[in-house]
């Protein structure tokens, strides 16, 4: 590791003194590679890009780039920058083996997301299932509330009618039993004051009949001739 900071020192002084010279490709190239001695991919990605705008033929630059962008996890353009290394120096036996790894980490990379959409996709599929359900459960509930509510209101109904039906016959039944007893009264009243008028009258005939001194009762069957 000292070994490749001290190359980085260098390389350092070596830009900083000529940026965008002739060989300044060359320097960024370099740089690049000591940073990924270094494990820092990110810096070796952005010089090798630098390096590659200076000159883009430069093969060593792209088969950097393409292993910063390995390490990064970044497969598909790790892909891209092996491939235009290898157009550059089909010969390059690291760059070739680092295509293919770089290959089959993109499959298993393509192939992991696909089971992640996969995945979402049904958890997605299942959540709108448990809502379907949920807003299917409140409906039917919602449904069996309003038959309940209007069940005891048609029986509400119902028992004020019987309620009121009950009361209109009783009330019907105390005014028949009253006509009914009065009428009996009045009739039995007539009845008596009748009967004691007649037996009064007879009583004062009777009396004033006897009451007549010396006076017999006629009889229109007996002749008497004095």
């Amino acid at each position: 590791n000292k070994e490749y900071e001290k190359a980085l020192h260098q390389y350092n002084q070596a830009i900083d003194t000529s940026p965008s010279g002739p060989h300044s490709h060359v320097y960024y190239s370099n740089r690049a590679a000591a940073y990924c001695y270094l494990a820092q991919y990110d810096a070796a990605s952005a010089d090798c890009i630098t390096s590659i705008g200076l000159n883009p033929t430069y093969e060593k630059a792209h088969a950097r780039l393409g292993l910063s962008l390995f390490f990064r996890g970044e497969y598909e353009k790790a892909v891209s920058a092996y491939t235009k290394s290898l157009e550059l120096d089909p010969k390059n036996k690291a760059s070739f083996s680092y295509l293919k790894k770089a290959k089959a980490r993109l499959a298993e990379q393509q192939e992991a997301e696909e089971e992640s959409c996969r995945v979402e996709e049904e958890r997605e599929k299942h959540r709108r299932r448990i809502e379907w359900m949920g807003r299917q459960q409140q409906y039917q509930q919602q449904h069996r509330q309003q038959h309940r509510q209007q069940q005891q209101y048609t029986d509400g109904i119902a028992e004020e009618e019987e309620a009121d039906k009950e009361v209109e016959e009783g009330s019907l039944g105390d005014e028949t039993g009253i006509a009914s007893t009065g009428l009996a009264s009045i009739v039995t009243n007539d009845d008596d004051h009748g009967d004691n008028e007649m037996e009064a009258a007879a009583g004062t005939e009777e009396h004033h009949t006897s009451s007549l001194p010396g006076q017999q009762a006629f009889d229109p069957f007996v002749t008497t001739d004095e």
